[in-house]
């Protein structure tokens, strides 16, 4: 399958950002980021694995007021990409 990057990111949340975010998860997405999402695992927060093989798991902190966010890609560039969406997601209505 070759070569994939992964990173995670912390992204702290205020009150009504974790509320909507926790709505958000509850969701079946079909595409994240303009890709199709080809398989949605609940195992662990929210991992929704899109055609091309990258993938993002959105995980909210039972401790903390911050979600974790993990990414794969397989380049560099489409890693960065899927960083940003994550944040977007996570922080955007």
């Amino acid at each position: 399958m070759g070569t994939f990057y992964p990173v995670r990111i912390n992204l702290s949340l205020d009150a009504n950002i974790k509320t909507r975010l926790l709505e958000k998860l509850q969701r079946d997405w079909d595409k994240f980021d303009g890709q199709k999402v080809v398989k949605i695992d609940r195992t662990d927060g929210l991992k929704m694995v899109r055609e091309d093989g990258s993938w993002v798991l959105m995980r909210p902190s039972g401790t903390e007021p911050v979600v974790r966010a993990y990414c794969e890609a397989p380049s560099p560039e489409e890693l960065d990409r899927l960083v940003s969406a994550a944040k977007s997601f996570v922080l955007n209505p």
